[in-house]
Formats: structure tokens, sequence, C-alpha cells
């Protein structure tokens, strides 16, 4: 897992993480370590889930705002969801 990263948003700040594009190619961790970066990355998932709501509440007059930041979200869903079923594959 590589660092997380700002999605910044008015005075909040919300850490996501920044994930390998192939994680079973980049250094070849074990099966136990592949397991250990899904389930973090549900946690920070959730985690920034929990601060994004917060954000989208303070941003409900800018739907701009709000696209943004849900797509952000999606695409950390989506990534978790990959991670996960190519785990559950393999």
């Amino acid at each position: 897992m590589d660092d997380p990263q700002d999605i910044r948003q008015g005075d909040a700040a919300v850490q996501v993480p920044v994930c390998r594009e192939n994680p079973s190619l980049s250094g070849a961790p074990n099966l136990g370590e592949r397991y250990q970066d899904a389930l973090l990355l549900w946690l920070r998932w959730n985690n920034a889930y929990e601060r994004v709501t917060a954000t989208l509440y303070d941003a409900r007059h800018d739907p701009r705002k709000q696209e943004q930041l849900l797509d952000e979200m999606d695409q950390l869903r989506q990534q978790a969801v990959d991670f996960s079923r190519e785990l559950l594959d393999s």
C-alpha cells in the first residue's frame, strides 16, 4: 500500500490510500500480505467514507464538489472490490 493521498474540500481533508495498479505484480507480496492490504484498503475506505459524509453535508450547496467527492470515493471502493475479487480468485 502506498502513502495515503488527501482529498481536500474546504477545510476538511480526507485521506485515501493510493493503491498499486496491480498489487500481485509489484514486489510479489505473499498471500497473507495481500489479504492484509485488501483489509486495510477496506478499513481506509470506511474511514474516508465517514469523513466524506460530513464533507458532503458541508458542500451541500455545491453539486460539483459533491460529484467530485463521490467520484473519488467510488474509485477507491472499486479498487477495493477489484482487489478483493482478485484475492478470492487466487
